[in-house]
């Protein structure tokens, strides 16, 4: 909802399109420079009443907009002002949320829990992309900040009526070996980075799981001029194939927790890489609207291997360094995101689209071979197979 009301006053505002880049831009740079920092926050302070400050602070920030706007001061840096400080809150928010969720759930329920909050994002980001497109028509972008302001506060009553008691984990003997425990933010980010290099066996399941994510940024860019250039479709069909993935998304996050209770979770894990390596493949040569919806199902369906791997993520992971692990991924992830972003509008001017959906599905094929070295080696037997 905010992005599709920020992109359409920007564009009020400049009457430029460039604009909107600038827009993307100024929301990536909280990731990149300050995500990490980020999780040193989130390792030390109580969590449930950051995340509900995160809130508060967010849905503070969305309602100055329509505030200034009233007394007709609204220019563009406010727009870029106030994407920027949402941004910073998005990715403490995430830490938190990602850490809270280790501290309230036992390791068994994790994986429910992870597929459960999925299933949300997923059924929120469709439900909120027509309804946003719907309250612009009828009212005006800033009546859709404020609906977005008011569910920051709501999931803020929602997070504070969640029972919360700490973290769940004992001081192991390996964060004991951490003596700057609890002193200053730059001695935990420093302690952050010494655990990450100490546990690459960690590490190597967030790689993966960067590389999927990988996926998802790059359909999201090469999707809109596909549908035009390659499908020779319209605006109809595009949303039709989107909600595909999105059904996709959610089916897979239903499966997801029952296949694993039927099948191994190696075999799982190496499997839907392969199968979403082929479903890109099947969507790039797809030409005609059912195969396209078919192949952008797929890619939803298998693309939720990405909750097992974030599972097992946090389940290795001392409670102690939740944050700052998910912070450091947080940082790749932006980085990576404006390369694929960058990368596909240089490339995009030089081969079709098609190609790049099917460099994507080679590169999702080449996750599958590290996906198969990793989940061999000694390190990580003990906590993917030990718990067949």
């Amino acid at each position: 909802m905010q992005f599709i009301a920020n992109s359409w006053l920007i564009l009020n505002l400049t009457g430029n399109g460039s604009s909107v880049a600038v827009l993307l831009f100024v929301s990536t740079i909280p990731g990149i420079f300050f995500s990490f920092t980020f999780g040193a926050f989130v390792d030390q302070i109580n969590r449930k009443y950051l995340a509900i400050s995160i809130d508060i602070f967010r849905a503070s920030v969305l309602l100055t907009v329509p505030l200034v706007w009233w007394f007709d001061l609204l220019h563009p840096w406010h727009i870029y002002a106030a994407t920027f400080l949402v941004s910073v809150g998005d990715e403490l928010f995430y830490s938190t949320t990602n850490a809270l969720v280790c501290d309230i759930f036992s390791r068994e329920a994790l994986l429910t829990a992870n597929s459960v909050a999925n299933i949300t994002y997923q059924a929120g980001a469709v439900l909120g992309t027509g309804i946003s497109g719907l309250v612009i028509s009828l009212y005006s972008p800033y009546a859709v900040m404020i609906i977005n302001a008011f569910t920051f506060l709501i999931s803020a009553v929602c997070i504070l009526n969640v029972a919360y008691t700490g973290s769940q984990s004992k001081k192991s003997a390996e964060v004991e070996n951490f003596k700057g425990s609890n002193t200053n933010v730059f001695t935990n980010v420093r302690e952050g980075l010494y655990y990450a290099l100490k546990r690459l066996d960690i590490v190597s399941i967030y790689l993966v799981l960067l590389l999927l994510f990988t996926t998802v940024r790059a359909i999201n860019a090469l999707l809109s001029p596909f549908v035009q250039q390659e499908l020779n479709l319209g605006a109809v069909e595009f949303g039709l194939i989107d909600a595909a993935f999105s059904v996709g998304a959610i089916i897979g996050c239903l499966l997801l927790p029952i296949v694993v209770s039927i099948f191994k979770k190696k075999a799982i894990m190496i499997f839907c890489i392969w199968a979403l390596s082929g479903s890109l493949v099947l969507f790039s040569i797809s030409r005609n609207l059912f195969l396209a919806i078919l192949g952008y199902f797929l890619i939803g369906l298998f693309l939720q291997v990405r909750v097992l791997y974030q599972t097992i993520a946090q389940r290795m992971t001392d409670a102690n360094f939740q944050g700052r692990m998910y912070s450091l991924f947080s940082t790749c992830l932006a980085i990576e995101s404006l390369i694929v972003y960058l990368a596909i509008g240089i490339l995009g001017d030089f081969v079709s689209y098609q190609v790049l959906y099917v460099a994507q599905a080679a590169l999702i094929g080449i996750t599958g071979l590290v996906a198969i070295k990793l989940l061999s080696a000694r390190e990580l037997y003990h906590h993917v197979l030990r718990e067949e």
